[in-house]
C-alpha cells in the first residue's frame, strides 16, 4: 500500500475530494482518521481475545482447539510452527501467571499492567479496585 508521509502528498492523494486548506475538509479527514484508528484497535483487540480463548483451550487440552487453531492459521499467514509456538508462548506464560503468589501478582499489575495506563481511565479504576479487594480479601504476604 502506498502511504501518504507527509501533508503534501496526502493532499496530492485527496486532490479533489477534501482541501486540507479547508478547516471543516481537516475536521472531515480527522474525523474519518480516528474511526480508522477505531476500528483497528477494535479489530485488535478482538484478535488479542480470541487468541487468548485459543491458548486456553490449549491449555485445557479442548477438542475444538484444534479445530480453531486451523481457522486462525489459515487467516494468519503464519506458518504452522510459527502459530504453535506462539500458542504454547502465550499458555507457558498463562502457567507461569498461575503459580505466582498474590504479592507477586499485585507487584507485577502495579509495575507492568497499571503504570502505562491513563489514571483517570476506567481500566486504571478496576485495576485500583481489584488491588484493594485482593490485599483485604486474602493473605497479601503470600
Amino acid at each position: 500500500m502506498n502511504c501518504a508521509r507527509n501533508i503534501d502528498e496526502l493532499q496530492e492523494k485527496l486532490d479533489g475530494v477534501y482541501d486540507l486548506l479547508k478547516v471543516d475538509d481537516c475536521r472531515k479527514m480527522i474525523d474519518v482518521l480516528l474511526r480508522s484508528i477505531l476500528d483497528k484497535s477494535n479489530c485488535l483487540e478482538q484478535t488479542q481475545n480470541q487468541l487468548k480463548m485459543l491458548a486456553l483451550m490449549v491449555v485445557n487440552d479442548n477438542p475444538s482447539a484444534r479445530d480453531k487453531a486451523c481457522e486462525v492459521m489459515a487467516g494468519s499467514g503464519k506458518s504452522k510452527a510459527e502459530l504453535m509456538d506462539f500458542l504454547m508462548g502465550m499458555a507457558n506464560t498463562m502457567k507461569e501467571a498461575e503459580g505466582m503468589t498474590n504479592k507477586q501478582i499485585v507487584s507485577e499489575v502495579t509495575d507492568m499492567i497499571w503504570s502505562g495506563l491513563d489514571i483517570s481511565s476506567r481500566e486504571s479504576a478496576v485495576l485500583g479496585e481489584m488491588i484493594h479487594r485482593m490485599k483485604g480479601y486474602s493473605s497479601y504476604s503470600e
